[in-house]
Order: structure tokens, then sequence, then C-alpha cells
């Protein structure tokens, strides 16, 4: 699929796509960090940001699902949690991630955020 393909994809959605450099904690966000969550396109939202916004509450759950992923080596995780939007206030999402392992070290994921409030309709 063309880049440009794939961007159109995921303008169609409703969701906040990302791609995760693991070893860098690089991100790359589609449009819907903005969609949902108010952030701005350039905003650097990378791997420690992203933990950042999840909500306190939530933050002890989520690290320790996402570990335990990684160190079974699992291909995919997916959580439910609230992250935090830039108008300070916090969303309930489902995240689900695809994770690219090369010699069973996690290098690489690629998820999807989708609003919970959204997926009720």
């Amino acid at each position: 699929m063309s880049d440009q393909k794939f961007d159109w994809l995921t303008r169609a959605s409703n969701e906040a796509i990302r791609e995760c450099d693991l070893q860098s904690g690089v991100m790359i966000w589609n449009h819907g960090l903005l969609r949902l969550f108010g952030y701005s396109d350039n905003q650097n939202v990378n791997y420690d940001a992203w933990l950042s916004m999840i909500h306190p509450a939530d933050l002890n759950n989520v690290v320790n699902d996402i570990t335990r992923a990684f160190a079974s080596n699992q291909l995919t995780w997916s959580c439910k949690y609230r992250m935090k939007c830039a108008n300070e206030s916090y969303k309930f999402i489902f995240d689900q991630v695809f994770i690219v392992y090369i010699e069973k070290v996690p290098i690489q994921m690629i998820g999807v955020m989708q609003d919970m409030e959204e997926r009720l309709w």
C-alpha cells in the first residue's frame, strides 16, 4: 500500500494510529492525535510522553501489562485505560498494538487507540 493510500485510510478512521520505535522511543502518529486528544501534529509525543499521558490510577497496570507482553514475546497487546487530552481532561480508550521482535527483543509496535465512548455507539 502506498504512503498516500495509507494516509487516506487513516483519515477515514476515527482512531489514533501510531508507530513506535521501542529502541529510540520515537512515535509517529496519524491525525488521531489531534482529533481524539487535541494535541497538535507537531507535538513530540514519544514513548515516555505517551506514558505520562496515562491516568495515574491506570499507569502501573498499563506498564506492568505491556512489560509482561514484551517478556513473553506476545505479538499483540491490548488494554483499556484513561489518556490525558490536551485540555487536561481524560478519555477512556481501548488500545491495541502489534509488537515486532528481533531475536526475542521488542523493537517496534504499531497500535490503534479507540475512544471507548465512540465505540458504544
